[in-house]
C-alpha cells in the first residue's frame, strides 16, 4: 500500500507519541507568552544600549581612533541585532521553536561579541579605563574579574523577560561562559603572570555562579506557568465537558416519553428519572408514542448495566434497535421484542461484557388486559383499583447472557381495567442505601408503593423523593420510576 503524506501526517498524528491536546495548547499559549516577552526584551536592550553609550559618550569621543571606531560598530550592531529580531517578531510572528532559536542565539552571541569588543578596547584604550586599572591589575585581568559579573546582568535580564524552561536558559549561558573561558584562558596563557594569573583562575573558576539566579527565575516562573495553565486547562477541559454532557443528556431524554404526551385518554403515563450523573442507561420507550388516544399501548423499559456517558452511549444503541423493530412490526409481543432484543444484545454488546434488564407490556384496552414479559428485571408492581397488589416478576435471564433457543420468555397476561396502575422501575430504586448501608429493597418500595394516596399521577415523584430521603446522598446508580395506569 502506498502511503501518501497525509496519510503519513495522520499515522505520525495517531502514533503514542502524538502530543496531547494539554501539550498542544500549552505549546500555543506559551508562543503568544515567549512573542510577547521577547518584543519587550528587545525594546530593554535596546533602550539600555542607548542609555550606556549615551553615559559614556565623551569617553567614547576621546578614545583613539581605532577604539572609538570599535565603540561605533559594536553600537550600532547591537541596536541594529535588537531591532532587527523585534520587526521580525511583530511581523512574522514566528513559531516556538524560532522564536526559542533567536532568543538564545542573541542572548549568547551579542553579549559574547560584546566581550570581545570590551577586551579589544581595554588594550587600545588604557588610559579610557585608568580608573580601574589604577591597583595595577592588567586588562586580562580585570576582563576575569568583569566578566562574572557581565554574564550574570546579561543573563539575568534575559531570564526575568523570556520565559525559558531551566534547560533553555542553560544555553545561552553556556555559550558566553564558553567564549568568556578562552578569552580569559588565552590572556592566562599570553599576557597574565604571577598573581594576575592566579586571580583570572579563581574568578573564572566561579564564574558558572552567575547563572545561578537566571536559573532559579526560569524555574520558578515556568513552574507557575504550567501549574496556573492546568488549572485553567482543566477547568476549560471541565466546563467544555459539562456542555457536551448537557447536550448529550438532551440527545437521550429526548427518546423518553413527552411527560405531556399521555395525560388523558384510556392509558396515562406518569414517570420520574434520576441519572446517577448527567447522563444515564435507563430507557423507557412507548409505542405508539404519538397517539396519547390509541386502545392498545406498548411499554418497555431497559436498564443498561453500569451508568455515566458509557452506559448511556450503549442505552442510545438500543433504543436505535427498539425504534427499529417497532417500525418493523407494530403489534410484536412483548416476548417476541424480548427475543429479539436478547439477539441484538447478544451480537453486538455481550462480548463487551454489555447486557441489560428489559421489562416489555402492552395494554390493551378493548381486552382489558396487561401482557408482559420480563427479563431479568425488578418485578413491576400491579395495584388493582380494590388496592391488592401483584408482582410480575421476571420469568427468563436478562439480555444477552444467552442466545438462540436457550431464550425462551413467557409472556404472562393479568387483567387491567379501569383504576388499576402498574408501577415499573429500575434497580437504582430498590438499591438505594441509607448511611448504614441497608437498600430499600424490592419489600420496601412495595410497602412504599402501597402506602401512596390515591392519584397515581404524582406516585413516581414521591417515589422519588422517597428514595433519596432513604439514601440521603448523591444517586450511585441510574433511577427510573414509571407508573402506567387506566381511567
Amino acid at each position: 500500500m502506498t502511503t501518501t503524506p497525509s496519510t503519513q501526517r495522520m499515522i505520525e498524528y495517531l502514533s503514542p507519541a502524538a502530543p496531547s491536546e494539554f501539550d498542544l495548547e500549552l505549546r500555543s499559549e506559551r508562543t503568544r507568552w515567549l512573542r510577547r516577552r521577547f518584543l519587550w526584551f528587545c525594546l530593554a536592550n535596546i533602550v539600555l544600549q542607548l542609555a550606556t553609550t549615551a553615559g559614556f559618550a565623551r569617553d567614547i569621543r576621546q578614545a583613539p581612533p581605532l577604539a572609538r571606531a570599535l565603540n561605533v560598530i559594536e553600537t550600532i550592531l547591537l541596536l541594529m541585532s535588537y531591532a532587527g529580531a523585534f520587526w521580525y517578531v511583530l511581523r512574522r510572528k514566528p513559531g516556538l521553536e524560532r522564536l526559542l532559536h533567536l532568543a538564545i542565539y542573541m542572548t549568547a552571541i551579542l553579549p559574547s561579541v560584546s566581550e570581545i569588543f570590551l577586551r579589544v578596547d581595554f588594550s587600545l584604550n588604557p588610559s579610557g579605563w585608568s580608573d580601574l586599572f589604577a591597583s595595577g591589575i592588567s586588562p586580562g585581568a580585570m576582563l576575569a574579574l568583569m566578566g562574572p559579573w557581565m554574564i550574570f546582568f546579561v543573563h539575568l535580564l534575559a531570564c526575568l523577560f523570556i520565559p525559558w524552561t531551566v534547560r533553555e536558559c542553560l544555553v545561552p549561558g553556556a555559550a558566553m561562559l564558553a567564549v568568556h573561558a578562552l578569552i580569559v584562558g588565552g590572556d592566562m596563557i599570553l599576557t597574565l603572570q604571577g598573581a594576575g594569573a592566579i586571580t583570572a583562575g579563581i574568578a573564572l573558576l566561579f564564574s558558572p555562579l552567575a547563572l545561578l539566579p537566571g536559573l532559579v527565575i526560569c524555574w520558578w516562573r515556568f513552574s507557575r506557568f504550567r501549574k496556573r495553565f492546568r488549572l485553567v486547562f482543566e477547568s476549560s477541559g471541565y466546563h467544555k465537558l459539562q456542555h457536551e454532557l448537557e447536550g448529550a443528556r438532551r440527545v437521550h431524554e429526548s427518546s423518553l416519553p413527552r411527560h405531556d404526551l399521555l395525560t388523558t385518554g384510556p392509558i396515562c403515563l406518569a414517570y420520574a428519572y434520576e441519572p446517577m450523573r448527567q447522563i444515564g442507561g435507563d430507557i423507557l420507550f412507548v409505542h405508539p408514542a404519538d397517539d396519547p388516544g390509541a386502545a392498545v399501548l406498548s411499554l418497555l423499559l431497559v436498564d443498561v448495566n453500569g451508568h455515566g456517558f458509557g452506559a448511556a452511549l450503549m442505552a442510545n444503541r438500543v433504543i436505535g434497535e427498539i425504534q427499529r423493530l417497532f417500525a418493523e412490526n407494530p403489534d410484536a409481543a412483548p416476548h417476541q421484542v424480548l427475543s429479539s432484543l436478547n439477539r441484538y444484545v447478544c451480537l453486538t454488546m455481550a462480548r463487551d461484557s454489555i447486557f441489560a434488564t428489559a421489562l416489555c407490556l402492552r395494554i390493551d384496552t378493548r381486552a382489558g388486559t396487561i401482557e408482559y414479559a420480563n427479563g431479568g428485571h425488578p418485578p413491576p408492581f400491579l395495584r388493582a383499583a380494590d388496592g391488592s397488589i401483584s408482582r410480575l416478576e421476571p420469568d427468563t435471564y436478562l439480555l444477552g447472557v444467552v442466545d438462540g433457543e436457550d431464550y425462551c420468555p413467557a409472556c404472562g397476561s393479568l387483567p387491567f381495567r379501569t383504576g388499576d396502575a402498574l408501577l415499573a422501575y429500575t434497580d437504582g430504586a430498590t438499591e438505594a442505601r441509607d448511611l448504614t448501608g441497608a437498600m430499600i429493597t424490592i419489600e420496601g418500595l412495595l410497602q412504599r408503593f402501597g402506602g401512596l394516596p390515591a392519584s397515581p399521577r404524582i406516585w413516581p415523584t414521591a417515589l422519588l423523593h422517597q428514595v433519596a430521603a432513604h439514601r440521603r446522598a448523591p444517586a450511585t446508580d441510574d433511577t427510573l420510576l414509571a407508573v402506567l395506569y387506566r381511567t
